[in-house]
């Protein structure tokens, strides 16, 4: 997502957020690919003290503010709250796993018509719908693998 705000010319900044640099990701490489418009902050490197984000975020205007996260349920929590008086439309989540309404059920096979071919897949109750797709031969392009990412439309 950066790189495509980069290469259009839009204004954009990573904010990478975690509690050790050892468990973050292509640090390196934001760093050297952003430069100044990546900031990285690591609890364990400032005495285990959280980031902010009501705080940071209260510096943006919020009317022109596209925010994209990604992370644990914690993280997305307090920015859905840091930005609880945002307009519609300003925050984009990315759950590392599906959210647990409590509702679930045991998992049964099903069918799956492909809309373009109109093709049927049975998709069996051990298997993703996505499994079974790229299976097929589609291959149906997916970031997460889980569902979550929303990737896959």
């Amino acid at each position: 997502m950066a790189e495509t705000a980069k290469e259009a010319g839009v204004d954009y900044s990573i904010l990478y957020l975690g509690r050790s640099k050892n468990s973050l990701a292509f640090v390196n490489e934001l760093t050297e690919e952003h430069g100044d418009r990546f900031t990285l902050w690591v609890s364990q490197d400032q005495g285990g003290k959280r980031f902010d984000l009501k705080f940071y975020l209260q510096q943006e205007d919020l009317s022109d503010l596209r925010v994209y996260c990604c992370g644990p349920e914690t993280l997305l929590t307090g920015v859905e709250e840091a930005l609880a008086d945002a307009p519609p439309g300003v925050l984009r989540l990315e759950h590392f796993a599906a959210h647990n309404t409590g509702n679930t059920k045991p998992n049964t096979s099903f069918d799956a018509v492909l809309a373009r071919s109109n093709k049927v897949l049975r998709i069996p109750e051990d298997k993703s719908v996505l499994e079974v797709i790229n299976e097929a031969g589609a291959g149906v392009l997916s970031t997460c693998n889980t569902g979550v990412c929303e990737h896959v439309k």
